[in-house]
């Protein structure tokens, strides 16, 4: 029974492993996609920004930029403490105490995982936000023109 258990706890631990891994990979990718497409779309179709959509923009990039950090602190943490968890077994501390310290370690992880998935949801948000801001101002400047030029060509006629 024993064995089974282990064999059990190992594939649940891989599969768990595998899942976080891919997690971890598609934040980096939204996040950092978001950024790139965000500041073409800027650079390409944003020549003025009011206030308000300048602040969209700035706080969204805060928050992306910040999902690409946490996300990578993150990484990095898992690994050290990864380390630490095998330095642990290789002693031989008791098995209480290694469960209580994993626990304690997994929170850390699962706090920043959740900081960054948090982070990256809301930068996502104010993107769409600031795109659909942006696309209103300038429609709404462009029927203004529109209409700015239509009584101009009255005024000649």
């Amino acid at each position: 029974m024993r064995k089974q258990e282990n064999e059990y706890l190992k594939a649940v631990s891989e599969a768990r492993q595998t899942n976080t891994n891919f997690s971890e990979q598609k934040i980096t990718y939204i996040s950092g996609g978001t950024l790139a497409l965000s500041i073409t779309y800027v650079e390409k179709f944003s020549i003025t920004l009011s206030l308000f959509e300048y602040t969209i923009l700035s706080i969204a990039w805060f928050l992306l930029a910040s999902t690409l950090l946490v996300n990578l602190f993150s990484c990095l943490l898992t690994a050290y403490y990864a380390k630490k968890t095998e330095d642990e077994i290789y002693k031989q501390l008791p098995y209480k105490k290694q469960d209580k310290n994993i626990t304690s370690r997994n929170r850390r992880v699962w706090f920043d995982n959740w900081t960054g998935y948090t982070s990256l949801v809301i930068g996502v948000a104010l993107m769409i936000l600031f795109v659909c801001t942006n696309i209103y101002s300038r429609k709404k400047s462009e029927i203004k023109m529109e209409s700015k030029i239509e009584s101009l060509h009255k005024v000649d006629k």
